[in-house]
């Protein structure tokens, strides 16, 4: 599929507020809450990114800064693309996050406008290739502090709006160890597959998330029915 063709498609696609109250209903059902934030956000820190030496993030992200600033689109950046860019290892995907349906489309438009390249996509996100980097366009109804809140591990919780940066008290300590903290672990399945992917990646996960990870995946299947396979593909990296 073109990616103009699929943007034609979204475009006149009016199922995303049905979709939407169906995600927010789940993501309140997942992480335990009634109210309308989602989830918690106690222990993380906002900063101002120039005021604080992140100078170098323009750098490396200057098409997701470019694109944002033309389409005066409100988006970020959240998870592994700023862990790597952190950590010193090698960008995958850099996934951009949206609040809204119209914010997304309008970024998508931007990116076909310049010749990206449909990849695949399913009901909450698009990927993309421009310039031989893959984007993950992910509408997700939360803020960029939210979103840092929901990681698994803390190594990941980071968003960067391209003004502020947002991130886990303990993030960058347990990062220059490269180790493995458990921030919250509502899908332990999940979880323990992207533990295998840190492993590669140098990372060694504590004693007590181990065991915090065991606990979890126990209360969940006490007699280990109803493991499915799909449980690993729903996490959030």
């Amino acid at each position: 599929m073109e990616l103009k063709e699929f943007l034609e498609k979204e475009q006149k696609n009016d199922e995303w507020g049905k979709h939407k109250e169906t995600l927010l209903k789940n993501l309140k059902k997942l992480y335990n809450t009634t109210t309308d934030q989602i989830i918690g956000d106690e222990g993380i820190v906002t900063v101002s990114a120039e005021e604080h030496g992140f100078q170098g993030l323009p750098f490396r992200f200057k098409t997701f800064l470019d694109l944002k600033n033309k389409s005066k689109t409100e988006c970020f950046l959240s998870g592994g693309c700023l862990r790597a860019y952190f950590g010193r290892e090698k960008t995958n995907d850099i996934d951009i996050y949206f609040n809204s349906k119209e914010e997304y489309l309008k970024f998508l438009e931007l990116f076909v406008s310049v010749g990206a390249k449909y990849v695949y996509h399913n009901k909450n996100a698009i990927r993309i290739v421009y310039k031989h980097q893959k984007y993950d366009l992910i509408c997700l109804p939360m803020t960029p502090k939210e979103c840092v809140a929901m990681f698994d591990f803390t190594v990941s919780c980071i968003s960067y709006t391209g003004e502020t940066i947002h991130y886990h008290k303990n993030t960058f300590i347990d990062l220059s160890r490269k180790q493995l903290i458990i921030n919250r672990c509502v899908l332990p399945l999940s979880t323990l597959q992207r533990t295998y992917k840190y492993y590669r990646k140098g990372y060694r996960i504590c004693t007590k998330s181990l065991e915090h990870l065991q606990k979890q995946i126990i209360r969940l299947y006490p007699d280990g029915q109803g493991i499915q396979l799909s449980m690993f593909s729903t996490g959030i990296d």
